[in-house]
């Protein structure tokens, strides 16, 4: 996808599941996994998703948070995650492009 929009040379590094140990988002652990194998400083960090539940942990962690909203209903809050709230959230955008070139990146 970064590919696609032209993106990736602006990313030093994208984790997927495999990369978090098979731990999925919102499992704090995952998120601390990352700090871990990277030993990056979380307030140097970003976290982007199209699930603002799983910003809640990243955000404890001191993450900066982007929300990138879609309007999809599997991205709703579920009952056994984390419930975002506004002051989870430090960015919300409808295009990633956008947001990116905006806060110059």
């Amino acid at each position: 996808m970064l590919d696609r929009l032209g993106l990736a040379p602006l990313f030093s590094d994208v984790w997927d599941i495999r990369a978090i140990g098979y731990r999925p988002k919102p499992d704090p652990e995952a998120y601390r996994n990352v700090l871990a194998r990277t030993g990056m400083p979380a307030a140097q960090g970003a976290m982007f998703d199209d699930i603002a539940r799983n910003l809640v942990e990243a955000h404890a962690l001191g993450w900066t948070t982007v929300w990138l909203k879609n309007g999809s209903g599997w991205s709703k809050q579920g009952p056994l995650a984390p419930i975002a709230e506004p002051h989870h959230i430090h960015y919300e955008t409808e295009d990633l492009a956008a947001f990116l070139h905006a806060i110059r990146i």
